[in-house]
């Protein structure tokens, strides 16, 4: 096959993210005013509120640095609003993991009125904040749903000027479910751009049975917003509902990840399979999607939606883009995907599962997302998409992190009212830590297993480097260009680097080189087909049959099998017409292709 060389190079979608970040920062050449911001108390707060209201005034407000100090809080008293056309930009000195130098904490007031303002920002304009805390409670340690919102001029479809919104180095702490249902950043305009590098967003979980705290959506139930370009690199995601909300045919053109950490998510990371342009490179998940699936809910959808993130097809949107099947590059490479045993174990034996089980509703009863749904799996398998790509996956390996965040107990009995009863219970880990304004912070989730520590598509650990290896990460900085590069070129042309596009190039130790999974023949076929595969060294094989609906439906082979080659013959029995793919997991490593049953 020919691969076309797009009229629009990916690579550039990805420099555009860059730039807007150096740019904004950049604008320093222009002479900017520092203002340093005095501490609060508990009987004088507002500071920030009074030094961004008389720099607004002022007209200087695009060209002033609130500059704000180590190891102090900022109590607001009402919610701080950018207007059009301005920029705020909120920094503090490089900190450290000390209480002397700990980022300053941006909170509420106890008991102010002013929440009901629904936001803690509201921008029209841009907004920068580097070395930061921002908690959502007030100084009680009160849960305060009020996001930083990204409002857009007028309402849609009317034109609306770019927003950009450039976090460096902030923790996003304890934010519920807003009222309008959007998460700690919420995007209500229609050209925005969000860069967030080495950020952390933290214990966002909603105590409600029924509702998530998330880091990024906009509005729930709105439609007509959009998103232009988003970028995540080394943040990590612990303790939340949802990551990246997409609904409502909200959608972003170009998305990308690298060397993040999700860990302990009651749903969605990355959600919806409306992607146009989007890498997830780099990254590890544990305990994605606690909430599992239960087939008879979400079967009549099409099957799981898989735990990292899901492919659809343009045709079954349901709204108008402006990009075909064809413009699309999605690139998922280098990651790892682990639930942990006490997770599995609770979705299958909690009281709930256990009193539907007495019912006979097994179906009724969750189960462990896979990593990648079948649709999915589909996409990535076919010929037919050269510019959709997995490689180098990593499922089941348990990373055995050191200290994560995650207080078993309590997710157990929040998971048990979500799937069986009715009540509310805070989840989030060491809450009282974060409303004590107390550092170091208590988790690690750095990690000792050796597979991943090297895994990376330039050989670095997986997951967040900059909070969690910080001595890699210094290493990292110096080739990060030429990784971006890497990526970039992948997702543009389909091809690894180094020249492979197989996800097999590179595989893990331990794991067969030369792992190969033919295309069955006859293909269709009608009565009997014949599969073939590649062993190089021995390792524990299976392989197994998957319905549209992600099902497994006939496990053809489960054993350990030796090196060299293997054929499997599999007849029409108990099988429809149909399309079906077949997946093969050797060791670590899986592959997938497709059939079709004609009968």
């Amino acid at each position: 096959m020919t691969r076309r060389t797009p009229g629009r190079c990916l690579g550039k979608a990805l420099v555009v993210v860059v730039l807007i970040a150096s740019s904004l920062h950049g604008e320093r050449q222009v002479q900017l005013d520092t203002v340093a911001v005095a501490r609060d108390s508990l009987d004088s707060p507002g500071s920030l509120n009074k030094a961004v209201s008389e720099a607004t005034a002022a007209g200087r407000l695009s060209q002033t640095v609130f500059r704000l100090c180590l190891n102090s809080r900022y109590l607001l008293v009402k919610a701080i609003e950018v207007p059009v056309g301005e920029r705020l930009t909120i920094e503090a000195p490089q900190p450290c993991p000390t209480q002397d130098t700990a980022p300053p904490q941006i909170l509420w007031a106890e008991k102010e009125l002013s929440w009901t303002d629904g936001c803690l920002l509201r921008v029209f304009g841009d907004l920068s904040m580097k070395n930061v805390w921002v908690y959502f409670a007030d100084t009680a340690g009160v849960q305060v749903g009020s996001p930083i919102v990204f409002s857009g001029v007028g309402q849609p479809p009317s034109p609306q000027p770019a927003q950009h919104g450039i976090f460096d180095n902030c923790i996003f702490d304890f934010m519920p479910c807003p009222t309008n249902g959007s998460g700690v950043i919420c995007v209500a305009g229609t050209h925005f751009c969000g860069v967030f590098r080495n950020c952390y967003f933290r214990n966002c979980a909603d105590p409600h049975f029924t509702y998530y705290g998330r880091a990024l959506s906009s509005p729930h139930g709105e439609s007509g917003y959009h998103i232009d370009h988003l970028l995540f690199e080394n943040c990590t995601f612990a303790n939340l509902g949802y990551v990246y909300q997409q609904e409502n045919g909200n959608y972003a053109d170009n998305v990308h990840v690298n060397h993040c950490s999700f860990v302990n998510l009651v749903m969605f990371s990355l959600q919806s399979g409306w992607w146009h342009k989007l890498s997830v490179t780099n990254s590890l998940w544990l305990n994605a999607f606690m909430r599992g699936e239960e087939p008879a809910l979400y079967w009549s959808l099409g099957g799981p939606w898989g735990g990292t993130i899901s492919i659809d097809s343009v045709s079954s949107f349901g709204f108008a883009v402006s990009f075909t099947e064809e413009d699309r590059r999605i690139l998922f490479a280098h990651n790892r995907y682990f639930l942990e045993p006490w997770l599995t174990d609770w979705m299958e034996n909690s009281p709930s599962a256990q009193e539907k089980r007495r019912q006979g509703l097994e179906d009724y009863i969750p189960r462990p997302q896979p990593m990648l749904n079948a649709r999915t799996a589909a996409f990535f398998a076919s010929s037919a998409f050269p510019y959709m790509n997995a490689a180098n996956l990593y499922e089941g390996i348990n990373p055995r992190m050191i200290q994560p965040p995650t207080d078993t107990s309590a997710i157990k009995e929040y998971l048990e009212q979500k799937w069986g009863g009715c009540g509310d219970k805070t989840w989030a880990w060491r809450p009282e830590l974060s409303a004590g304004y107390i550092l170091p912070l208590q988790e690690n989730l750095a990690y000792t297993n050796d597979t991943l520590l090297n895994a990376g598509v330039s050989a670095f650990p997986l997951g967040d480097l900059y909070r969690w290896f910080p001595d890699e990460y210094d290493r990292w900085k110096t080739q990060a260009e030429k990784e971006w590069d890497d990526i970039a070129s992948w997702l543009e042309h389909g091809i690894a680097p180094g020249g492979g596009s197989n996800v097999d190039d590179d595989p893990p130790p331990g794991v067969p080189y030369e792992f190969s999974l033919g295309q069955n023949y006859p293909n269709p076929w009608g009565t009997v087909t014949a599969i073939t595969y590649r062993l190089t060294t021995p390792c524990e094989v299976c392989l197994r049959i998957i319905d549209p609906r992600g099902r497994e439906v006939a496990t053809l082979s489960q054993e350990f099998q030796a090196a060299g080659e293997h054929r499997i013959t599999l007849d029409r029995s108990n099988l429809s017409q149909g399309v079906y793919l077949y997946q093969l997991r050797a060791g670590n490593l899986v592959k997938t292709k497709k059939f079709v049953l004609l009968r």
